[in-house]
């Protein structure tokens, strides 16, 4: 196993607690028939081995990694793409991130709903249409606003 790799799997380790609940809340959106797709800024070997390591490739209709999209949060066109890629209109999107900026404001401004999966390195101080500390809270808020009839 290279460094690299090694380093991946103790952080991997670490957080196992915070992956469960993870994957139980993308296992339920999915079985609800969400179109998940996921948007990261990086690079493209590096994000797919991230993504592989963490055996979450198969919960996703589409994933998009900047370098490969040509595109990195925030321009609000990777947004555009993502829900293009999914066909699914914009208004009938919701973007999940933990960043102020890069994923709540652009998710926003391209015209999704944007959730902040709150992190404490940032203030609450912009606007977001739903906040979580925990994802196994996303769902509720998807059912609240009635989304179950968004999906094209």
């Amino acid at each position: 196993m290279g460094r690299a790799a090694g380093r991946l799997s103790k952080r991997i380790s670490k957080a196992r607690p915070i992956l469960s609940e993870y994957y139980t809340a993308i296992r339920c959106l999915k079985k609800k028939g969400y179109k998940l797709g996921m948007i990261t800024n990086g690079f493209k070997d590096f994000q797919s081995a991230n993504i592989d390591a963490l055996g979450i490739r198969s919960f996703f209709h589409d994933i998009l990694i900047s370098e490969q999209a040509g595109l990195r949060k925030p321009d609000p066109a990777i947004f555009r793409l993502a829900a293009e890629k999914l066909q699914v209109k914009l208004q009938n999107c919701v973007y999940i991130g933990d960043h102020p900026v890069n994923d709540v404001a652009a998710s926003r401004f391209a015209g999704m709903r944007g959730i902040w999966k709150e992190n404490i390195c940032y203030p609450d101080d912009f606007e977001y249409d739903g906040i979580v500390r925990e994802l196994l809270e996303i769902e509720p808020i998807l059912d609240k606003w009635n989304c179950t009839n968004l999906i094209d």
